[in-house]
């Protein structure tokens, strides 16, 4: 009888799972949300858009779909945009995966889900550059934050920093003037 039972709720569980559609978030369409792009971009473009931001403080996003605590975190990031634009915050994700580029579908849509309406882009240069990048600039692991203050100065951030620790500093950063 305690089979029968267990054999019923196995069941109804895995309907109700077909009901509700379980499955892999990031493949599934979301509604279109304006101004989510993602854009191939090289090391040395994605240097250049950095550079263009002068002025404001940069809060890079060094990120990749297949990386289970960089999709943890990403709402995060999306809420630090939404909480700090205003006060002259750029927020930009850079996926570091080139295998991605493949997937660039399921990327977007994961980017449309969180609704991430700031700059993404996806690195196109070989996995060795991208490495290189990622040690000159301290973000080394993912999920990595790269700062950068409003005269374009790179402000180291630990590896292991918590959310609110870098929210933080950037506080101070936006403060400044």
């Amino acid at each position: 009888m305690r089979l029968a039972r267990r054999g019923f709720w196995i069941v109804a569980i895995v309907l109700f799972g077909a009901l509700v559609g379980c499955g892999d978030s990031a493949s599934e369409t979301p509604k279109q949300v304006p101004g989510v792009e993602l854009t191939e971009i090289t090391i040395a473009g994605f240097e250049q858009v950095i550079a263009e931001q002068k002025g404001k403080v940069v809060y890079v996003d060094v990120w990749f779909l297949g990386c289970p605590p960089c999709v943890e975190n990403f709402p995060h990031v999306v809420e630090l945009h939404r909480k700090h634009a205003a006060d002259g915050l750029v927020v930009m994700s850079v996926d570091i995966n080139d295998k991605e580029l493949k997937k660039k579908e399921k990327v977007v849509n994961f980017l449309m889900k969180h609704e991430a309406q700031f700059p993404n882009y996806i690195l196109t240069d070989d996995k060795r550059k991208v490495i290189e990048w990622q040690k000159k600039n301290g973000a080394e692991f993912t999920p990595g934050v790269i700062l950068f203050d409003r005269t374009g100065e790179r402000i180291p951030v630990p590896e292991d920093a918590p959310n609110d620790e870098i929210e933080a500093v950037l506080t101070k950063l936006l403060a400044t003037k």
